[in-house]
């Protein structure tokens, strides 16, 4: 039960350490990605300026090819040059410029009441109203935000109003008290940021699935050498208490036998003087070299000399005489042979502890049934009984432990060996309750191949 607490809490805490591996990694991840989509936001908002600047650059220019100048009576200070006297200049920059046609989707200029003063392609009819007194610090903000429905950047830049200061040495305009003046809208076609940002994504979801893998391997790995350092050192355990155990089952057997044959000379010698105490010493002799025998065949090499045997036939050979009455139980079988390969010696064992434990189980003899089929590319033998059943599943795995057992006289030997032998064939043997009570000891063994 120790080492089943301690195992289980190796493996709850190499999942926490792995989730926690994992986080750190999500985390990093999430601290990359958030960096990579400011960055692309810099960048477009960067290549937007460019582009704006360019617009400006054009419009200029095809404004002082032209003899007399276009401006927007409408607006305040129509007369000063700069961003006002540009605007509708813009719509003539877009035509004759492709790369700023194929970029620059709409332009419009707005009032504090939102009317559009002058609008180009996509620019909307009206914006919202600008509060008055709208306090700006040093420059005029703009604003951007991005639509990727659209696919679009928009960008908003207020202008505020400006006015002569009469007292300045220099008679330098100057921004009245931060109000502004009217807006200037632009929509910019922005399909290299959502692309990078796309990018970015899928590059966040593979590394989010590299880090998951890398984990699981990395946990599977350490795992997997504490299990075998574990199974390590249970073989070398094992060794060392095998070789024990042959010293001393060679030890025991010795004196044994001693003992034995000078119970059988005393009661030659003295016939009738304390035969049920002699009986008592041969049998308790006998019982103890059972037991030793068992401990020497579960430590022997489990897999044995396999030979092609018909699984029917030789269970059915095997308990001839497996009732305590001494009557055969028949193996039930649909005809033609089962063949698997498995150490005669080692199988025979098997069907005898599942045979003795059925008929010990507690229920009639007459209960006690065997049978022997295929399934697949398995070969099943199945002896069920009558008896009181299984113990809770909490315990039901504890029946294969050595030296577990519910017997008032058992060694707790019989389903240790036999799991071993079976497991070391290439098969596998369960418990099961049966149905209209009792249970089912099933061993699956692989057909031999033809």
């Amino acid at each position: 039960m120790d080492s089943r607490m301690r195992s289980t809490n190796r493996a709850l805490a190499s999942w926490l350490v792995s989730a926690a591996v994992f986080a750190a990694a999500v985390l990093f991840g999430v601290y990359e990605l958030k960096g990579k989509l400011f960055t692309n936001e810099l960048l477009a908002r960067n290549e937007a300026e460019r582009t704006l600047n360019l617009l400006l650059n054009v419009a200029r220019s095809a404004r002082e090819d032209r003899a007399d100048s276009l401006r927007i009576p409408s607006l305040p200070n129509a007369g000063r040059p700069g961003p006002l006297g540009d605007v509708e200049d813009f719509a003539d920059a877009l035509e004759s410029h492709p790369v700023l046609k194929e970029r620059v989707l709409g332009i419009g200029a707005y009032g504090q009441d939102g009317r559009a003063l002058f609008r180009y392609g996509t620019a909307p009819e009206s914006m919202e109203s600008f509060a008055e007194g709208t306090k700006m610090e040093g420059s005029p903000p703009r604003s951007y935000r991005f639509d990727r429905e659209r696919g679009s950047l928009f960008i908003q830049h207020p202008i505020p109003v400006y006015r002569s200061r009469r007292d300045s040495p220099d008679d330098r305009r100057t921004a009245r008290d931060g109000h502004t003046d009217y807006v200037l809208f632009y929509e910019l076609k922005e399909s290299e940021l959502f692309a990078r940002d796309a990018t970015a994504a899928g590059i966040f979801a593979a590394w989010l699935v590299f880090a998951a893998a890398a984990v699981l391997l990395v946990r599977a790995t350490v795992v997997k050498n504490a299990q075998y350092r574990q199974a390590l050192r249970a073989q070398r355990e094992l060794v060392a208490l095998g070789t024990a155990a042959r010293t001393l089952a060679h030890e025991i057997k010795n004196p044994l036998g001693a003992i034995r044959l000078q119970t059988n000379l005393v009661a030659r010698l003295c016939p009738g003087v304390a035969d049920r105490e002699l009986a008592g010493i041969a049998e308790e002799t006998d019982r103890i070299r059972l037991l030793v025998d068992r401990i020497g065949d579960f430590l022997r090499e489990p897999k044995g000399s396999p030979e092609r045997l018909d699984l029917a036939l030789f269970a059915a050979k095997t308990l001839e005489r497996a009732a305590p009455d001494g009557t055969p139980l028949a193996v039930r079988a649909a005809g033609g042979e089962i063949a698997v390969e498995a150490d005669p010696l080692r199988l025979r064992s098997v069907i005898e502890n599942i045979a003795r434990n059925a008929y010990d189980s507690g229920g009639d003899p007459a209960g006690v049934e065997a049978e022997a089929r295929e399934e697949g590319r398995c070969a099943v033998l199945e002896i069920g009984d009558r008896g009181k059943g299984l113990p809770p599943k909490a315990e039901r795995e504890r029946m294969f432990d050595p030296f577990y057992t519910t017997k008032t006289r058992g060694f707790g030997l019989g389903l240790a060996l036999s799991r071993r032998f079976v497991e070391a064939a290439g098969g596998t043997l369960t418990l099961s309750e049966r149905e209209g009570g009792g249970a089912v000891a099933r061993v699956s063994l692989p057909k031999a191949k033809t």
